[in-house]
C-alpha cells in the first residue's frame, strides 16, 4: 500500500501565486488537483478572450472536429500537437477544399500535410506514409522496430477505411502562422490555433 501511496498525489489546494513543491506527476494522478487545474485554466484562457472546449473522452476527436469546423469559418486552421491520433483523424476527415495544417512541435517544427486524394496510388500513400511517420517521430521507420509497426498500422488503417488519399495539396506553415492567431482553442495537449 506505502508504493502505491508514493506515486499518489494529495489534495493540492493551489493559488495562482503559488511556488509547487510537488512534481507533476504527483500533482496530475490526483484527479482533483487535475479537475482544479482544468478549471483555472480554462477561466484563465476565456478571460483572455480564448474558446475552451474540454472532451469528456475522445480529445482526439474533438481536437480535429473543432478544426475542421472552425476551417469553414476561417481562411487557416493549424493543428499543434504530438500525437499521431491527430493526423490520422485529420487525413481522413478532411476534404481537399478545407486550408488545415497539423503542426507538429519539437525536433525541427515540421509541418505535416493534410491529405485528401481519392485517385492515390498505393504507392503514393506508402511514400506520405513515411513522411508522416518521419515528421511525427524524427526518423526513417526503418531504423525503429516500433515505428515500422505503427506505420504498417497506419497503412493497414489507411486501406481498411479506403482513404487512398495520402498526396496532395501543401501550404508551407512556418513560425509566422502563429504570431497573431485571431483566437485559440485549448484541448488536452493540442492546440487548434485559428486565424
Amino acid at each position: 500500500m506505502r508504493r502505491t501511496n508514493k506515486n499518489f498525489g494529495g489534495d493540492v489546494m493551489f493559488t495562482v501565486d503559488m511556488v509547487t513543491i510537488i512534481n507533476q506527476t504527483k500533482f496530475l494522478s490526483n484527479d482533483k488537483n487535475k479537475r482544479r487545474l482544468i478549471e483555472y485554466l480554462s477561466k484563465h484562457l476565456q478571460t483572455a478572450g480564448v474558446a475552451v472546449k474540454q472532451a469528456d473522452h475522445d480529445a482526439d476527436r474533438l481536437i480535429v472536429t473543432t478544426a475542421i469546423a472552425e476551417s469553414i469559418q476561417h481562411d487557416k486552421v493549424v493543428t499543434v500537437g504530438e500525437d499521431i491520433d491527430l493526423a490520422v483523424l485529420m487525413i481522413g476527415l478532411t476534404h481537399a477544399d478545407r486550408n488545415i495544417h497539423f503542426f507538429k512541435q519539437g525536433r525541427g517544427k515540421t509541418d505535416i500535410r493534410v491529405f485528401y486524394d481519392p485517385e492515390a496510388s498505393r504507392q503514393s500513400i506508402g511514400d506520405a506514409g513515411k513522411r508522416l511517420m518521419l515528421a511525427l517521430y524524427g526518423v526513417p521507420i526503418e531504423d525503429t522496430h516500433l515505428d515500422n509497426y505503427r506505420f504498417k498500422r497506419f497503412q493497414t488503417s489507411v486501406a481498411r477505411a479506403k482513404l487512398e488519399g495520402l498526396v496532395g495539396r501543401h501550404v508551407a506553415v512556418d513560425d509566422s502562422a502563429y504570431n497573431d492567431p485571431k483566437s485559440v482553442c485549448l484541448v488536452k495537449e493540442c492546440l487548434v490555433r485559428i486565424e
